[in-house]
């Protein structure tokens, strides 16, 4: 398995024809799979550059408002998958993560100050603080953005399973570190 420009772990790397050779006689490899993950986010990148440069940075029109919180909430999708393709939920993140998770969760918490009824940001900004670390407050702010995500009344079915797990590993993760009193009730 071998690593691409986008710190992404690909098992189809594919190493370039002779022609793309270093000086040192090496090969250059390419991951698709990075590939791709670092061209949505360049291409969501200029799309908020875009729209910011036409709107602002807070448009004050709804429509323009949750354009800009669907962009902010793809990119922090594809910052999520790249870090998901090295680290599963409940691992330690590596530091070259750590600013992929910090982005995700930046992103979404900007779609959900322009749109709070984006169920799908809710999910990604829950999903972020969670991969960024297991501290209670970061996993209890996760339940709370979660919940949201599940009280959205756009919430797709699809979405819909998707925070459930989300939201049960997340409560799991706040009672693990959270020692109660006895008798008090967990989340």
């Amino acid at each position: 398995m071998a690593d691409d420009i986008c710190g992404a772990a690909c098992t189809n790397y594919v190493e370039q024809p002779a022609m793309s050779q270093t000086a040192e006689g090496g090969s250059i490899g390419q991951c698709p799979s990075a590939c791709i993950h670092t061209a949505q986010i360049e291409a969501c990148s200029v799309a908020i550059k875009d729209l910011e440069k036409l709107k602002g940075a807070e448009p004050e029109n709804h429509e323009d408002r949750k354009a800009l919180a669907v962009i902010y909430t793809k990119r922090a999708t594809v910052t999520l998958q790249i870090v998901r393709e090295k680290v599963e939920p409940g691992e330690p993140l590596p530091s070259e993560m750590r600013p992929h998770a910090m982005r995700a969760n930046l992103d979404a918490a900007n779609a959900t100050d322009l749109d709070e009824g984006n169920a799908s940001a809710w999910l990604r900004k829950g999903q972020a603080l969670l991969t960024m670390n297991a501290l209670p407050h970061r996993a209890k702010e996760a339940v709370l953005a979660l919940e949201r995500a599940r009280d959205c009344p756009n919430l797709s079915s699809v979405l819909k399973t998707e925070v459930d797990q989300w939201l049960k590993y997340a409560k799991s993760s706040f009672d693990e570190q959270t020692p109660m009193p006895e008798g008090c009730a967990q989340m």
